[in-house]
């Protein structure tokens, strides 16, 4: 079952229906998230799987499907575009300006080389948090507040 929803909100809740069941995330604009739940829980087996099947499909498009490293959901991005490859542009408009990012997945460690700091948020994976100059206590949108204030 797909369904297309605020996956903030959803997660936010924590009321997941029983069984397999998949969540477009309606607040991208540029890319494509889809959350997975097994019986309430994300499952990264499901996730490889999906993306595996979504890259068939996708040979061809200049898209790729990636699972991400938490298991809970399968991103559709561009291929050869990246954050890091959108900041290296903004330096290019703006060389004299301080670039910060937040971030907690795996594709926010590669910023870490194109930004003056880097920042995660409480619920990002380790390795990004080893490399942040900072730490959000706070998940997801509330972590990114957080750290938005101190500046």
């Amino acid at each position: 079952k797909l369904l297309y929803a605020d996956t903030v909100q959803l997660i936010k809740k924590n009321k997941w229906p029983k069984g397999l069941c998949f969540y477009a995330n309606k607040n991208r604009c540029y890319s494509a998230s889809i959350h997975n739940r097994l019986n309430g829980k994300p499952d990264r087996k499901i996730a490889r799987k999906l993306a595996s099947e979504l890259n068939n499909q996708l040979k061809g498009s200049g898209l790729f499907a990636r699972a991400n490293t938490h298991g809970e959901t399968v991103t559709i991005e561009v291929n050869n575009v990246n954050k890091g490859v959108g900041i290296d542009r903004i330096r290019d408009l703006y060389p004299k300006s301080n670039i910060i990012a937040i971030g907690d997945g795996v594709g926010d460690l590669e910023l870490r080389h194109n930004v003056d700091k880097l920042y995660a948020v409480g619920n990002a994976i380790p390795k990004l948090k080893k490399v942040a100059v900072g730490v959000a206590k706070e998940h997801l949108t509330r972590g990114v507040v957080e750290i938005l204030k101190k500046f």
